[in-house]
């Protein structure tokens, strides 16, 4: 169980990384050191696969079932680009496939954060309203969320790309401003 676990966080980091040296605009030049890397971590995870008889050499479903869906992810990489298995970017191309929805859910991320200060900061009015007031644990935690959520939107925002990118920084940035503005001014 717990090497499930980790297995599962490691390739997890290793998408991430991966999804960043994809995206730069030197992992297309077999020369740069981001076209290297990318390779040798596919190369090292093909490897793997194959060693724990998940993937076979001729890029076919291994005799032993794939337990988790990160792992199911690699692999269906693999398979998806076994047409061009004997291209001299395979890895790249695999690679690509791997980390290609990272962008669409860190958008999704961003924007379920900027619905959450909003539901949090609305509960806590009408909570306040309906109770008149409350303090303590509670308040402290729902002030550490409410200022939490701006923050990890913006992380998120600058994962993906495009104008959707600046969109969504600038709106989660705007939102951290105005809250800190009003909770100091207010208070």
């Amino acid at each position: 169980m717990i090497q499930r676990i980790m297995s599962t966080m490691f390739l997890a980091g290793l998408r991430f990384s991966l999804h960043l040296t994809v995206r730069k605009r030197s992992a297309k030049n077999r020369k740069k050191r981001a076209y290297k890397e990318t390779v040798k971590t596919m190369k090292m995870l093909h490897e793997k696969l194959i060693e724990g008889k998940q993937l076979n050499e001729d890029f076919t479903i291994g005799p032993k079932p794939v337990s988790t869906k990160a792992t199911k992810r690699v692999l269906a990489a693999f398979l998806s680009q076994k047409d061009k298995r004997e291209d001299e970017d395979f890895y790249l191309y695999a690679a690509q496939t791997w980390v290609k929805d990272l962008d669409r859910k860190s958008r999704r991320t961003s924007i379920f954060f900027i619905v959450l200060f909003f539901v949090l900061t609305f509960g806590t009015i009408g909570l306040t309203q309906i109770i008149g007031g409350f303090g303590g644990t509670p308040a402290l935690l729902i002030l550490l969320c409410t200022i939490l959520s701006p923050v990890l939107g913006i992380f998120h925002a600058m994962r993906t790309k495009g104008w959707q990118r600046w969109a969504l920084i600038v709106i989660n940035a705007v939102i951290l401003y105005g809250f800190i503005f009003y909770f100091f001014a207010v208070n």
